[in-house]
């Protein structure tokens, strides 16, 4: 009984021990780290000033359009023609306002109400009464059709010119001035279906010149196609010399290269002396390059 008591102590004190030393041992998860981490700081990216501001000096186009400051505009190549209508008062009707502003959006004319018979004012009846397009052709020159007239604008200079479009071939305007000047034509009836075509001339300054290149035309033959285009229109100015009706002329109305004996198919313009021309022959089209003696360079070749 004795023994059995001793067993007894010594097993619950081995137990005692074994209890007390696992108190004492950190566990076997103790390693994980439970510490909580600050929570994370939102970053914006870099924004610099200007792109969240808005643009003080923009001058742009749109912008002078959006914000009211012109009701309109018609670009050219370093100006730009704007213009403002100003709403009718019980004293005072309906007007319009007309200026010129750089690439840069800045006002080379102020917007105000132009004298309608010089300068920017020509077109002040045309935009005002029409709504017509000003077209660009080239070199800050404008140009629109209103009334009896062909209007033309030098932006540059601010000088403006009308010439009467009754009997004018406005189309070649409309191309723009070549090295200075436009070449056109005018026509006067003879009767039903004949008519006479002249050369005119248009310088950028204003000057026009009437002159006596002239060819009798039948529009009869004209509808049916058999007058050739060379035979029948006038061309740019170019190196010099102009086309008209099968010749080469200088703006002093000489001509320089006589070609009227040949069916010309194409409307002939030179450039670096020489010229290509295609020659109806033979029910076919003949092509070739002329000097400005007229010689033919080489000898036609067949073209489609």
């Amino acid at each position: 009984m004795k023994i059995f008591k001793r067993l007894f102590s010594v097993t619950l004190l081995i137990l005692l021990i074994v209890s007390l030393t696992s108190c004492t041992q950190q566990p076997t998860h103790s390693s994980i780290n439970y510490t909580t981490s600050p929570s994370p700081t939102l970053v914006s990216p870099t924004v610099s000033p200007e792109s969240i501001q808005p643009t003080v000096n923009d001058r742009s186009l749109s912008s002078l359009l959006s914000s009211g400051e012109i009701d309109g505009c018609f670009p050219g190549d370093t100006l730009t023609i704007v213009y403002k209508k100003v709403e009718a008062t019980f004293n005072d009707s309906a007007d319009i306002m007309l200026g010129l502003i750089d690439n840069d959006g800045n006002y080379v004319q102020k917007l105000a109400i132009q004298d309608n018979s010089d300068g920017l004012g020509c077109f002040a009846g045309a935009i005002f009464w029409n709504n017509a397009d000003i077209k660009h052709i080239g070199n800050d020159i404008f140009a629109t059709l209103h009334g009896d007239y062909c209007i033309i604008y030098d932006a540059k200079n601010n000088t403006s010119f009308k010439i009467d479009k009754s009997s004018l071939n406005t189309d070649p305007v409309f191309d723009g001035f070549h090295n200075g000047v436009v070449i056109t034509s005018t026509s006067s009836s003879i009767s039903n279906d004949i008519y006479i075509a002249s050369v005119v001339i248009i310088y950028q300054d204003g000057t026009v010149t009437y002159t006596d290149i002239s060819k009798e035309l039948d529009n009869r033959l004209i509808f049916i196609h058999s007058i050739s285009p060379g035979d029948m229109n006038v061309g740019i100015y170019s190196d010099g010399l102009f086309w008209a009706y099968g010749s080469f002329y200088d703006l002093d109305q000489n001509c320089m290269i006589d070609l009227s004996q040949y069916d010309i198919d194409n409307i002939p313009v030179f450039s670096d002396g020489e010229s290509q021309i295609i020659i109806n022959r033979n029910d076919k089209k003949w092509e070739t390059t002329i000097d400005k003696q007229g010689t033919f360079l080489y000898e036609p070749k067949e073209t489609p």
